[in-house]
């Protein structure tokens, strides 16, 4: 029996603690590409969402905190800013499932899409994959506007 996820939530807690948890995460791996879990920039609305996911394998039931997500919120748009899942609970799934749940967090904020900036050769080889589910638009130098607009996903599947 191998390991599978069962659930999968955003969990919004105290920006305190989503950055404590995260930045536990993050010393526990020392391959991330991230050094911290958001910036602290006084001018951009940055939030720190903790993946929670429910995980069975053999002789093992848990929930447990697997990653966080930073999103900044502007008028304009929300750019999903840094994505992260623990290495032992990657290729499960996790990723995919977390950006579904994203797209309903960033609809109740009045949006329909985000944005995302892939840096690195293995970053947009992550990106292509996770997000199979969404209208892919090129916004810019290594950035891509993620959509979940019915016209734009109906548009998509129509090409």
């Amino acid at each position: 029996m191998s390991v599978s996820v069962l659930d999968i939530q955003l969990e919004s807690v105290d920006r305190a603690v989503a950055i404590d948890v995260g930045t536990s995460l993050l010393q526990n791996d020392p391959d991330s590409p991230f050094h911290s879990v958001v910036d602290d920039q006084d001018m951009i609305d940055e939030r720190c969402l903790l993946i929670l996911a429910d995980i069975e394998g053999p002789e093992l039931r848990t929930t447990a905190r697997v990653g966080f997500c930073t999103v900044r919120v502007c008028d304009e748009f929300v750019e999903l800013y840094r994505f992260y899942v623990a290495p032992h609970f990657r290729r499960l799934g996790i990723a995919r499932k977390t950006l579904a749940l994203l797209s309903e967090y960033v609809s109740n904020e009045g949006f329909t899409d985000f944005y995302i900036e892939a840096t690195k050769k293995e970053a947009l080889e992550f990106w292509v994959v996770a997000a199979e589910d969404f209208a892919v638009f090129p916004a810019g130098h290594m950035k891509w506007r993620l959509s979940f607009a019915p016209e734009d996903l109906q548009s998509r599947e129509q090409s």
